[in-house]
């Protein structure tokens, strides 16, 4: 591997010159393979915790922007879907979504903790302020690859070399948000490559401040990327697909449907082969699933019969509906696109048709019917299921629970205000009385301690409701993990939370208590508020105990509060100088929050990085035990 220079950028992800940082001690991990394998790990888990937990705050705002961006919503256009992608990964880096932090700033803060390597750790809260940018490959080969970034002009050495999925060209360009690793840098999220830019974007990259370039970005991207429309013919990989295409094309031109539309759907045609690459022996089997999924969802046409359909192409009902599905499952971004582009909009009947889960519950029924009916064929079992799919109207969707129902209209509520937020709560609940989440959801809202403290017991008491005593038993240990006992974890430690804050610490210690002992993994972040708690009543050795079973929390909580358990127990002696001194170079920035220096911000309120918010909600959330803490202050300030 190529030294470190003494004027690139320190491998540490600190931002200094190496010669400045490690280089100053000649201090360099050789090998930092170990260390990147961790950073890839929390790369992927923040995508899985993006996808998971705020799809749909992620696609809201992804078509609100699209929305400004039509022409850019090209169906039969790989690039549209690159431009979706990388948007996404600015949406989870940089777009607000709970009290001023970001997608990745809520995955840090769940995350920190289970870093025990501090430079693993440090890099990884450096991703938060990733720039945008530009970047011209300057060499690829089988050792590295390097890539100049055209806002700055530096180099940086990019993850996969020799990787067959990064064979970019020397002279192409990448678009995307640079991350640091050890010695190394990747991109978040697609790569995509292009063989030129624009000279309206090289001019804002280069002219626009960081903070231009973030809140403008996807004009930067619309103006980098040139969306065309893939016209002109295909190179088809097997001989039937191009008959599926031709057989498609004659029929709708029969019914003389637009030439978009045909367009469209030889497009659509062609990127199912590309990621499906299916194999069949008749050609109407896939023409007719085609034209259906055309006329249904792109065109909103209601056939009067999927049969007509199946008997225009020579196949069962049966066949259209299973390709139907397939081509729906796999398309759905690119069909919905297509809607848009040709103008057509979609009834919102129609949104759920060809649901996944939908066709494998109707799916499970119809075995079921099957297996109580005796055929003497394939043909007659065939034909059984083509009159029950006419007789019950397969497409037809399925209503969901109350629960389900009421679960989309919280999730609404999550992402606005006021009483639009208070008018989905209500909504929710009406739809379902006994969502607890619901009542938690009210319970932060008011200003009433009463009304909260009477909310939250409420909703404890409906989630406890919902869950069998076996669930105490069983799942003792790794609560969190099932699914189930969610909203009962969440109304617990919501009722300790206000507990502790309103005074009655001797109940708040008893539930944080059997939140950990449920769930000792502790998903929720329950010890930092029993340790401080501990502190607050003064029993130091229970607070021993705790810093002791999460020893590797390598949180600035447990490291500063473990300063002042010590400073509460024994006074400033060496142990205590030595943790503090530890903690201080963990987070230095606690210390101008502690002494004045620096003043305390409302959570929430825009800081300069990651380490700067972790210092201010830290001294936040426990500056009555610090103002206890005089002597030790003065030992900070001299430090």
């Amino acid at each position: 591997m190529k030294n470190i220079g003494r004027n690139d950028p320190c491998p540490c992800g600190s931002g200094k010159k190496y010669k400045k940082c490690h280089g100053a001690s000649n201090v360099i991990e050789i090998s930092p393979e170990r260390y990147n394998a961790e950073l890839e790990r929390l790369h992927i888990g923040l995508l899985e915790f993006a996808t998971h937990n705020y799809s749909y705050f992620i696609e809201k705002e992804l078509d609100e922007i699209l929305e400004e961006y039509k022409e850019l919503q090209v169906a039969d256009d790989e690039i549209a879907e690159f431009f979706s992608s990388i948007l996404r990964a600015w949406i989870i880096l940089h777009a607000p979504i709970q009290n001023g932090k970001t997608i990745f700033d809520l995955y840090y803060m769940e995350q920190k903790w289970k870093i025990s390597n501090e430079r693993i750790r440090r890099t990884f809260a450096s991703w938060s302020g990733t720039v945008p940018s530009i970047y011209e490959v300057l060499s690829n080969t089988e050792d590295e690859i390097e890539i100049k970034d055209l806002r700055s002009q530096e180099t940086y050495k990019l993850m996969g070399a020799g990787d067959e999925e990064r064979d970019f060209l020397e002279g192409s360009y990448l678009m995307g948000f640079l991350l640091p690793y050890i010695q190394l840098y990747d991109f978040f999220m697609a790569i995509p490559e292009f063989t030129d830019t624009t000279p309206e974007a090289l001019e804002m990259i280069q002219t626009w401040s960081e903070e231009e370039i973030i809140n403008n970005y996807p004009d930067i991207l619309a103006a980098f990327i040139e969306f065309e429309t893939v016209t002109g013919e295909f190179e088809w990989d097997y001989p039937p697909y191009e008959m599926v295409a031709e057989l498609f094309t004659r029929h709708m031109e029969q019914k003389k449907a637009p030439q978009i539309v045909i367009s469209t759907g030889i497009v659509l045609w062609k990127y199912f082969t590309e990621l499906e690459q299916p194999m069949f022996t008749k050609v109407g089997s896939y023409a007719g699933a085609l034209e259906y999924v055309i006329q249904r969802e792109i065109l909103g046409i209601e056939l009067d019969s999927q049969k007509g359909l199946a008997e225009e192409y020579g196949i069962s009902v049966t066949t259209l509906s299973k390709n139907a599905m397939k081509l729906k499952e796999l398309l759905e971004e690119q069909i919905a696109e297509a809607a848009e582009n040709i103008k057509v909009d979609l009834p919102h009947e129609l949104d759920d048709l060809l649901d996944p889960e939908i066709m494998e519950s109707f799916m499970d029924e119809v075995e079921s019917l099957l297996e109580e009916q005796e055929f003497e064929s394939e043909e007659e079992a065939e034909a059984f299921v083509d009159q029950l799919l006419e007789s019950v109207g397969l497409f037809d969707p399925i209503l969901e629970s109350p629960r389900d129902l009421a679960e989309e209209k919280l999730a609404e509520a999550i992402q606005t205000s006021g009483k639009a937020r208070k008018k989905l709560i209500d909504e929710a609940l009406a739809i379902d009385p006994d969502f607890s989440d619901a009542y938690l959801m009210k319970a932060e809202d008011t200003s009433s301690t009463n009304e909260k403290y009477q909310l939250y017991s409420y909703a404890l008491s409906l989630a406890e409701k919902e869950l069998d005593k076996e669930y105490f038993h069983e799942g003792k240990g790794h609560f969190w993990g099932i699914t189930e006992t969610r909203p009962f974890m969440r109304a617990k430690a919501g009722l300790a939370i206000f507990l502790d804050e309103y005074g009655d610490k001797t109940k708040a210690r008893a539930h944080y208590e059997q939140l950990l002992e449920l769930n000792p993994n502790d998903n929720q972040g329950i010890r930092y508020y029993l340790l401080r708690l501990y502190l607050e009543l003064e029993d130091y050795e229970s607070a021993r105990r705790l810093v002791t079973e999460y020893k590797d929390d390598a949180s600035i909580e447990f490291a500063f509060n473990n300063v002042l358990l010590h400073y509460f127990r024994d006074g400033i002696t060496a142990k205590t100088k030595k943790l503090l001194k530890q903690a201080m170079k963990q987070n230095p920035f606690v210390k101008y929050f502690l002494t004045g220096q620096t003043k305390l911000r409302t959570k929430g309120d825009k800081v300069a990085n990651i380490q700067d918010m972790e210092a201010n909600d830290y001294v936040l959330d426990n500056i009555a035990l610090w103002q206890q803490a005089g002597e030790l202050i003065e030992v900070i300030k001299k430090m």
